[in-house]
This record gives C-alpha cells, sequence and structure tokens, in this order.
C-alpha cells in the first residue's frame, strides 16, 4: 500500500486509512465490501445521506449496449436507485477527455436503450465535499452502534408532527419543543429520519452541532 491513503485526496486530516472497508450502511440494511478510500468517500457523500437515493449495490458490475449490430461492454462498480430511476456509478481517481467522452456516449446510449444514466464519479467531484466525509462517517458509526436502540412510538409521531408542522429549523428547536423525552433520544430519531431521506440537514463542521439546520424533504 503507498505511504499515502487515497483518503488524503478527500480530507485535512491527512492521515492515512485502510484501502478496504467493511462499513455498515444503515440505509442498504447491510454491511458494505468498500475496496478503495475513493468508494467510502462517494458512499458517505452521495449515497448514504442523500434523500433521492433509495437503495445501492456495489459489486464488480458489467453492462452491454449493442451500437450498429455491434455488443460494447463497460464495467462499473454501483447500481443504484433514485427517485428518478436507475443509474450506474464507475469510480476513478479521474478522466481524461477521452473518459468523459465515453461516459457520456454510454450515458445516451444506455438512456436511449434502457433509461438508465451512466455516471463516472471522480476525485474532482469528490474533493469538493471533503470536509464533510469524517463528520458524516462519524454520523454513521453513531447510527450504527444506535442501530438496535428502541424509540417510543409517542417520540416518533411527536418528531413527525413537529417537522411537518414546522418544515424546517434548527436542530436547538427541536430539542427544546421535544423536551420531555431524552436529549439523545430526540436527536437519534432526528438522525435516522435524515438517514431515510425524511429531512435534510445541513452543517458546516460536524451535524451533531445544535445549529445544523434542518428542513423537511419536500422531494
Amino acid at each position: 500500500m503507498s505511504a499515502k491513503s487515497v483518503t488524503y485526496n478527500f480530507t485535512s486530516r491527512k492521515r492515512a486509512f485502510g484501502n478496504h472497508w467493511l462499513i455498515y450502511s444503515n440505509k442498504a440494511k447491510c454491511i458494505l465490501s468498500l475496496l478503495s478510500d475513493r468508494e467510502v468517500a462517494h458512499w458517505v457523500l452521495n449515497l448514504e445521506f442523500c434523500s433521492n437515493i433509495k437503495s445501492f449495490e456495489f459489486g464488480d458490475y458489467e453492462t452491454e449496449i449493442e451500437i450498429n449490430g455491434e455488443k460494447i461492454f463497460s464495467k462499473y462498480r454501483l447500481r443504484v436507485e433514485t427517485s428518478s430511476g436507475v443509474e450506474y456509478h464507475k469510480i476513478s481517481v479521474n478522466k481524461s477527455e477521452q473518459n468523459k467522452r465515453d461516459a457520456d456516449f454510454l450515458d445516451n446510449c444506455l438512456w436511449r436503450e434502457k433509461h438508465i444514466r451512466f455516471r463516472h464519479v471522480t476525485d474532482e467531484e469528490l474533493n469538493c465535499e471533503r470536509q464533510k466525509i469524517f463528520p458524516l462517517l462519524k454520523l454513521s458509526a453513531f447510527l450504527t452502534a444506535s442501530r438496535e436502540q428502541y424509540i417510543p412510538p409517542n417520540l416518533i409521531d411527536s418528531a413527525n408532527l413537529y417537522i411537518t408542522r414546522f418544515g424546517k429549523g434548527t436542530l436547538l428547536h427541536c430539542l427544546a419543543a421535544l423536551n420531555e423525552y431524552s436529549k439523545a433520544t430526540v436527536m437519534l430519531q432526528i438522525y435516522r429520519l435524515y438517514n431515510a431521506g425524511k429531512i435534510l440537514i445541513a452543517f458546516e463542521e460536524t451535524p451533531f452541532s445544535l445549529d445544523s439546520q434542518w428542513r423537511l424533504n419536500n422531494e
């Protein structure tokens, strides 16, 4: 393994991690086998907490399209179901101009023949939000550690009523409105709603900040 993990490209901490991860996904309800830090970055930034992502599956896949009677094969790493349909994702370090043309061509062909989108994800895209990787990994770890924790139905109903009525606010306001319940349990329910795509959370340094803004997902 190289002296610097590829996570070096995406974080400000500049510390190395292993290149093969086994991570539990609370959205997919399974353990993911991720083959690089780059796959971890794509998962936590663009899949696990994205409200338009319904399901996803990592694997070694290949798609086939026919052009002018000739079969063309292309490998990809992810099958994703979004609110708009199915996507195939390829993940790599970067893409040359030829790679970009190939990705656009494949996307057009797949859409025309199968109504499937093709997306090529690289460092350029992941670097734009690299500061969110570790905070979201910590949130995922919190949800995983608490996934068997019981939440009273009254709290679930109260939280749903609150977010539907107000539509947006801060985590602090939410805790104040639901102060008859424990802070930890309320926060867990809010983060479960975020993970499920029911609400959106915007944060600067960490989603655990009480100043973090939430809003109802109306999509």
